[in-house]
């Protein structure tokens, strides 16, 4: 479910800049210099989501653990799985990544001129 709303946001994100997008390209914005801003901003994106995320995470684990440890009959040691969280920060920069070059790949496909036609009507 993750998965789908990150590509799902990433999508809607770069679809809706779509003519600010086409702007930046007729006025001479190489499609190299193009992917390299958007990679910059989906990386953005992944590494924000996870600086916000992890410790987030972090604390509700924590308060369900104390939550939990407030039964004096049963008690539970707290361990933070900090070794998970590496490939699931990789996963969320890779698909974060990977959507915006598809997103992008769809873009492309588009004439310029075509496009500025479509968004001003």
């Amino acid at each position: 479910i993750s998965v789908m709303n990150i590509l799902n946001s990433v999508y809607t994100t770069i679809m809706n800049r779509r003519r600010e997008l086409t702007m930046l390209k007729s006025t001479g914005m190489t499609q190299n210099s193009l992917r390299r801003m958007l990679g910059f901003e989906s990386l953005f994106y992944g590494f924000g989501s996870i600086l916000i995320s992890f410790p987030l995470g972090f604390i509700i684990v924590y308060g369900i653990y104390i939550i939990m440890n407030s039964n004096r009959y049963v008690r539970f040691d707290f361990d933070f799985p900090y070794l998970v969280l590496i490939p699931t920060a990789l996963v969320v920069v890779i698909v974060v990544y990977l959507t915006m070059l598809l997103t992008l790949r769809r873009l492309e496909k588009d004439n310029i001129v075509d496009q500025l036609k479509d968004e001003t009507i």
